[in-house]
């Protein structure tokens, strides 16, 4: 599929709609998907989700299948923009109230269901974040040694014991 998705990329490039709605088509959900695990906010999320389908159409020459694989460009293009909207978000937290903010603790889950999950997701440090929703939506093998960032750049080398993830029950 990798060669079959940079043939598209290149027809993409020439304005070929088709194989640009083919690529849509298999890489919006799963974009969507981890850009709501990042912002916890679905249309936010969406919001982002069709801005990548948009870089997608208008850098798609800026791609290099011989650096990643197309899922991997999409999902880094997502995960700046979410690191961006958090960084916006909190500066417009910061500068938007006047009275001290109470930092939400997250309540203990009840049961383990989808709202639980992502209360736990919200209370990792963003980079942890990252790197569990890759592993879970893309299937991305992932160790307690590996950096995210190196993950989605396509290597595995080992980050510093510092920056290892570190789950508790």
């Amino acid at each position: 599929m990798h060669s079959d998705e940079a043939k598209l990329v290149d027809l993409v490039c020439k304005g070929d709609q088709r194989a640009y709605t083919e690529l849509v088509m298999r890489h919006l959900s799963s974009i969507e998907v981890y850009a709501k695990r990042i912002v916890s906010d679905e249309a936010l999320a969406q919001d982002i989700a069709q801005e990548v389908m948009t870089v997608l159409w208008q850098r798609s020459s800026e791609f290099n299948p011989a650096k990643a694989r197309l899922t991997t460009w999409l999902h880094r293009i997502a995960h700046n923009r979410c690191v961006d909207v958090l960084r916006k978000r909190k500066r417009e937290v910061s500068l938007d109230s006047d009275e001290p903010q109470r930092e939400a603790s997250a309540p203990a889950p009840s049961a383990l269901g989808q709202s639980s999950i992502d209360a736990e997701l919200r209370r990792l440090p963003e980079s942890q974040r990252t790197a569990l929703v890759l592993t879970l939506l893309d299937s991305t093998p992932l160790t307690c040694s590996q950096d995210p960032v190196e993950l989605i750049a396509g290597t595995t080398a080992p980050p510093p014991s510092s920056t290892r993830i570190s789950l508790g029950s």
